[in-house]
């Protein structure tokens, strides 16, 4: 499974970037990932870039779930949760 993954990056986060998964949009191929990120790129930024203000940069990228699953556990990520 892939998903799109975005990481912010803000200057407080010491090269930790903070990391939001579009759980709705996973696919079974690499290709099918890259194909809709890279029609979507712009749309996809500029929500980011809107959404999350002050980042000093921003990445969006087709990860698997088995090396996202290591990121996690890397840097210690937790489900965000809606208060």
């Amino acid at each position: 499974m892939f998903y799109i993954v975005a990481f912010i990056f803000y200057s407080w986060s010491e090269g930790i970037p903070s990391m939001k998964i579009r759980a709705d949009f996973n696919f079974d191929s690499y290709k099918q990932c890259i194909t809709v990120l890279e029609n979507f790129r712009p749309q996809l930024q500029e929500s980011l870039q809107n959404k999350f203000k002050g980042g000093d940069r921003y990445s969006i990228q087709c990860i698997d779930s088995k090396t996202l699953e290591k990121i996690k556990e890397e840097f210690g990520y937790e489900p965000e949760r809606n208060t």
